[in-house]
């Protein structure tokens, strides 16, 4: 995800490649890094100043935060991208289907049987788990990180299905 801060650059090297925003509840996906927390997400693996910080920002904050503010600035620059180019926006609750079929029509694939169904199972899976079966937490969201979300995407969300909505009727 953190290619999106560098999408301009991509788009410049690779014009006519189609693209694909997947995006998910901010509060689950915070909860969800914040459980298994990845590498770019550590203070200092992104130069704090392409997220609007002071170089010693990110090791200022709470580590909530500053992943906040990084998932923040990751939606931004999604949003930033030209709406007429910007690609085809898939909510993570549209997976597996209907997302993955808009997905492989994005990319003018045809899917046979066969394949439809490795897909499924697939999608069955948690990606940073692939030994367990993907299933959303059943648990009621921490308010420290719905507030961290209210204050850092005012909007952003709201942006994100309205582009989501869009891609699916085009």
């Amino acid at each position: 995800a953190t290619q999106a801060l560098d999408h301009e650059l991509l788009r410049s090297a690779f014009p006519t490649t189609p693209r694909v925003f997947l995006h998910r509840d901010p509060v689950r996906v915070l909860a969800k890094n914040l459980e298994h927390i990845g590498g770019r997400l550590l203070p200092g693996a992104i130069d704090p100043a392409r997220l609007g910080l002071p170089p010693d920002g990110p090791f200022r904050m709470p580590f909530e935060e500053y992943a906040t503010t990084v998932l923040a600035a990751l939606t931004r620059a999604m949003l930033a991208t030209d709406e007429a180019e910007s690609g085809l926006f898939v909510d993570h609750a549209e997976l597996p289907w209907p997302g993955l079929a808009r997905i492989a029509a994005h990319f003018d694939l045809e899917l046979d049987e066969q394949v439809h169904e490795r897909l499924a199972e697939r999608a069955r899976l948690d990606a940073k788990h692939p030994e367990r079966r993907y299933a959303e937490p059943d648990v009621p969201a921490d308010p420290m990180l719905v507030e961290l979300v209210a204050r850092h995407f005012q909007g952003m969300t709201a942006e994100l299905a309205r582009r989501s909505r869009a891609s699916e009727e085009s």
